[in-house]
């Protein structure tokens, strides 16, 4: 690095999610401790809230293997075996939760509230929640900038010029 010359952040962003991430599944392919796949789990919610969804596959490698194995065979028994490790895989997550409903409500008022949707638009994106987050309209618009759009050419590395929005010129 020069001398001087600040790193960018935006580059460590991934590693957080990225490692906690990586400590979950050596946790659920090793020891399978509910409760600490629970905490790894609130504590990668807090850095990326998709990491959310790992949370049903690593309660279900937190059961035993005798339980996972008999579970089309005995759903009764796999749910008396799940809930205790269940509980404790919701007691890891749940001081997580709580810190960032808590912190949602002091900072927006709502502790459903993330900010996304106080986000400030530009005008030709204002209209698109509107159609829907998983609307096929949004296709037309995805595919121009995907195969149109390609920047600005520049004189210099890497020889285009993106403007942050899908490299559009106006």
């Amino acid at each position: 690095m020069a001398a001087g010359r600040v790193p960018d952040a935006s580059a460590h962003g991934p590693a957080g999610p990225s490692v906690l991430t990586f400590a979950g599944l050596l946790e659920a392919f090793g020891r399978r401790r509910p409760l600490v796949l629970g905490l790894l789990a609130g504590a990668g919610f807090l850095t990326r809230a998709a990491l959310l969804a790992a949370l049903p596959y690593w309660g279900w490698r937190a059961l035993p293997e005798g339980v996972r194995d008999r579970l089309p065979a005995d759903p009764a028994e796999a749910v008396r075996a799940a809930l205790p490790k269940a509980g404790l895989l919701l007691l890891g997550f749940a001081p997580a939760l709580f810190f960032a409903l808590r912190y949602n409500a002091v900072r927006f008022g709502n502790p459903f509230e993330s900010g996304y949707g106080l986000a400030a638009l530009p005008d030709f994106l204002e209209v698109r929640p509107q159609l829907g987050v998983f609307s096929p309209a949004h296709l037309s618009m995805n595919r121009e900038y995907f195969l149109w759009h390609l920047g600005q050419s520049s004189p210099t590395f890497p020889w285009f010029k993106p403007d942050g929005w899908a490299c559009r010129s106006s």
